[in-house]
């Protein structure tokens, strides 16, 4: 027989099967999005082509009515696309909408394509809510099989494979988890919506300012792109959701009266999730969300029966830094795995620009700026305190990382620290009593995943700094009301989609320039996240 450590092992390995159901409806999600902002960019280059006075257009030639010929001609293109949204299904609202714009004998340029790029996002988000909802009711379905299965052969019960039925599917996905009370098809809703808004008024605004044609385009790309990383955490979270109402519902089914708790073993773990690993949960108390995974966007943990019994050693699935799998036994605890792990590493892979090599003017342009931990003479010091670092940083071989630490009167509390040549980043140390940290970007680049990691778990870490070797100065401050545990939450999401590009990268599915920029996006994304819980960010050119 075997003992209750078989279960942690066997239910580690559902997880991971939900986690690749939510990857493979990611991908489809992105070719989606891909498609969609093609065709978008190619209805904006004509829209700016047609009326665009010396490569521009104004917010008053955007607003002028449509000629009869052009009016003609839209209405052309409305009619395909009430032909497109009725065989797709689109929402009946945007089908009425559409039908009152083929209607109307007068529309300005403005209006007009500004239907065309909402047509895109209505099929873009009808595809979208497709593949959420199989995703989701896969996982869920394979997360009640795989339950039921995984326990019944280690009581040695005789079992049948049993899926669920369509009802049961239904019933299922169409309940609400959050105290907002919406599903994952509001979700697409409220997105979809929010999306729209975003792009009428950065369409807008760019008229307003005069924008050129291109500058138009790039600023709705943008907007696509906090739209798609939405819905990467969306379709992780949903499907975990989901996958776990299946898995009770499973339990249920064959008695089990206990669950426990199952943190993945790998460096993107948070410690609220790490904490919980191993905590033992009645069934009665079973509620996704809140007593059991997932507990955040992404969570990665899951739950395995609790059986009374003895049975056989299993194994259990880890992941090093470079998220290679391994395995463990069964019985091994996030709290034991993370306490045999070096410190201070991190599974975030950096994918830095090219280093630049320090200049005298990039020292002398050094600017002080105000922030809060500091005042205005000890911001004085910390601006000639970066200058010296970027001195010291251009004895290094190009691309090595220099750093000092500083306690909140600027004293030195170490001497400058430099990386390795083969490492590079340089490693700075933690202190028990308030201090601040500086060290250099050779590539001029934003915080690193990593840099942000380190500030969140930091207590006493109150200002982090980043100076570029062209000058470029970036901070982050924590304030009175800085929220830990809502910060740790996001960084360690930023870790998970850190990895996913640099693995992309590696797959090449990604070229290096579009890894960069995918990686500057979602750390910016975090950052502006961050700011509502209570820190400040400075960034100085």
């Amino acid at each position: 027989m075997k003992n209750s450590e078989y279960w942690r092992g066997r239910f580690s390995l559902l997880e991971r099967s939900t986690y690749k159901t939510a990857q493979a409806a990611l991908r489809e999600m992105e070719a989606l999005y891909r498609q969609a902002l093609y065709r978008t960019r190619k209805e904006l280059d004509s829209w700016c082509t047609r009326f665009a006075d010396d490569n521009g257009v104004s917010l008053t030639e955007a607003r002028r009515l449509l000629g009869a010929k052009e009016l003609e001609e839209f209405r052309w293109d409305v009619a395909q696309y009430i032909e497109t949204a009725q065989k797709a299904g689109l929402d009946e609202t945007w089908q009425r909408q559409l039908r009152n714009a083929s209607a109307r004998v007068h529309i300005s340029r403005l209006e007009a394509v500004e239907t065309q790029i909402r047509q895109q996002i209505e099929e873009l988000y009808a595809g979208q809510e497709t593949q959420l909802t199989e995703a989701v009711r896969r996982a869920a379905d394979d997360a009640y099989t795989g339950a039921l299965q995984e326990t019944a052969m280690g009581l040695d019960i005789r079992f049948k494979t049993v899926s669920l039925d369509k009802g049961q599917l239904d019933a299922l996905t169409a309940k609400a988890w959050t105290t907002d009370d919406r599903t994952f098809r509001d979700r697409c809703w409220t997105n979809k919506n929010s999306l729209v808004q975003a792009v009428h008024k950065g369409l807008t605004q760019g008229l307003l300012r005069g924008d050129s044609p291109a500058q138009l385009t790039d600023a709705i790309a943008k907007q696509f792109d906090v739209d798609r990383y939405k819905a990467g955490r969306l379709v992780y979270t949903e499907t975990a959701y989901y996958s776990a109402l299946a898995e009770k519902q499973g339990f249920k089914d064959l008695g089990v009266e206990k669950v426990e708790i199952i943190g993945t073993l790998d460096g993107s773990t948070c410690s609220i999730c790490g904490q919980l690993d191993g905590k033992e949960i009645p069934l009665a108390q079973y509620e996704p969300g809140v007593t059991v995974p997932p507990f955040h966007p992404r969570c990665r943990c899951t739950t395995a029966p609790v059986i009374p019994e003895d049975f056989a050693d299993g194994l259990r699935i880890a992941r090093d830094e470079d998220g290679e799998e391994y395995y463990l036994p069964a019985g091994t605890k996030w709290t034991e795995w993370k306490s045999r792990q070096k410190p201070d590493t991190s599974t975030f892979q950096s994918l830095n620009l090219e280093p630049e090599p320090v200049t005298m003017q990039a020292v002398a342009k050094i600017k002080a700026f105000d922030c809060d931990t500091l005042d205005a003479a000890k911001q004085r010091q910390l601006q000639n305190a970066h200058k010296r670092l970027l001195m010291e940083a251009s004895k290094q071989p190009l691309g090595v990382e220099v750093g000092r630490v500083f306690d909140l009167n600027m004293q030195p509390l170490t001497q400058t620290l430099a990386g390795s040549p083969e490492g590079h980043t340089v490693g700075l140390p933690d202190f028990q009593n308030d201090y601040i940290a500086t060290h250099t970007h050779p590539d001029s680049n934003i915080f690193s995943p990593k840099d942000l990691q380190s500030f969140v778990h930091r207590p006493h870490l109150k200002l982090l700094t980043a100076v570029g070797h062209d000058s470029t100065i970036y901070a982050i401050e924590k304030t009175s009301t800085f929220d830990r545990s809502a910060a740790d939450i996001l960084v360690t999401d930023l870790g998970i989609s850190a990895d996913e590009i640099a693995a992309m990268f590696h797959q090449e599915e990604l070229s290096y320039e579009e890894a960069v920029q995918s990686l500057n996006f979602i750390v910016r994304n975090c950052i502006s996240e961050l700011v509502g819980y209570g820190l400040n960010f400075y960034e100085l050119q």
